[in-house]
């Protein structure tokens, strides 16, 4: 059996953006599209960075003590475990975390988790987990229901927020399911918290050969206020066209929040260049300096490209930014970059 090499995790500061990247080198195929989440949590007096990775049929916490001046990491003590002969093998593809506004005994944020399961001879799954801050232990696997139906056929990696939706704030879930985008939300204003199939997904349309398919995204809620409440959801998402020669491109999404539509897909044009040549999923946020950029970080070949969003232009035209990381081939065997997830922390 040929061995394979582990992951590394790599880490870097621009400007208050820490950035997580992922290289590997002889990757199974059942790997590929692994993802971890990380957040900067309420835990420490300046807030620790929290990482959970899939690694096998576990998903591990690593974490950055940042109230030591020398941050380092460490090995948390909870996991979660999917044992193989007890649900047939079911493997952690991918996580995505929060850490919501439900107070476990610690007093702070429960950590809340959606995990991609893949299993052998069936389609792909979802399964919520949270981690109560207060006895630190993971609760779950629960299988993702939404108006009585399992969430499964899942063909890209999810992603949850907390959103300004309801008095808590509901859970807003998307994940590639085929050529459609699908949208679930947990209503966390009525107990027992019960998920819901959303009306407004996303499709990728195909009437013609070759289709496109969304293959990831990243989603975020802005200050953009199309009813002026609540902000509008932006999504850049990740399109494959399966069975061409293409490569995956970006696109452009966004969610009106007072027409209570989607718009899109609007191809993301950087300084006159489509964002194509894209090997990993991207990341997107705001920032935090006026008037809010749009950031998106994403895998081409051996780098990390940096494109943002000038909300400040009239014209809202995306740019390319000039931090980007690159991963040099030598010496072989070459590091790729697989995936990269990112925050701006309150360094």
């Amino acid at each position: 059996m040929k061995c394979l090499k582990p992951f590394v995790l790599l880490a870097a500061a621009i400007c208050g953006i820490v950035l997580l990247t992922q290289t590997i080198q002889d990757a199974s195929a059942g790997q590929e599209t692994a993802r971890r989440n990380f957040l900067q949590s309420t835990f420490g007096a300046k807030g620790n960075f929290e990482v959970y990775v899939p690694q096998g049929d576990v998903i591990t916490h690593y974490w950055r003590d940042n109230d030591n001046i020398l941050f380092p990491w460490h090995l948390g003590t909870d996991k979660l475990f999917y044992p193989c002969p007890d649900i047939k093998c079911a493997k952690p593809r991918s996580i995505t975390l929060i850490q919501g506004n439900f107070i476990g005994g610690s007093g702070k944020g429960n950590f809340e988790a959606i995990v991609r399961v893949a299993q052998p001879n069936v389609p792909d799954r979802l399964d919520s987990w949270y981690l109560d801050t207060g006895s630190w232990k993971w609760k779950g696997p629960f299988p993702l229901i939404a108006d009585g139906q399992a969430v499964t056929g899942v063909t890209g990696d999810p992603v949850l927020i907390q959103s300004t939706w309801g008095i808590k704030g509901d859970f807003e879930l998307f994940v590639p399911q085929g050529n459609t985008v699908m949208h679930y939300s947990r209503d966390n204003d009525n107990l027992p918290f019960p998920w819901h199939i959303r009306a407004d997904g996303f499709r990728y349309s195909c009437p013609l050969k070759p289709c496109s398919v969304p293959s990831g995204l990243s989603v975020i809620q802005s200050t953009y206020k199309g009813d002026g409440t609540h902000g509008n959801f932006e999504a850049v998402v990740r399109v494959a066209q399966p069975g061409s020669s293409q490569p995956d491109h970006l696109d452009f999404w966004y969610f009106h929040s007072g027409t209570l539509t989607w718009q899109g897909p609007f191809p993301i044009i950087a300084d006159g260049a489509l964002a194509t040549n894209i090997t990993g999923d991207p990341v997107l946020i705001q920032h935090v300096w006026p008037p809010g950029n749009f950031e998106v970080y994403v895998p081409r070949g051996h780098e990390i490209t940096h494109y943002y969003r000038n909300n400040d232009d009239s014209l809202l035209r995306w740019h390319i930014g000039s931090d980007s990381l690159v991963y040099p081939c030598k010496p072989s065997p070459c590091a790729m970059p697989r995936a990269v997830t990112f925050i701006q922390s309150n360094f």
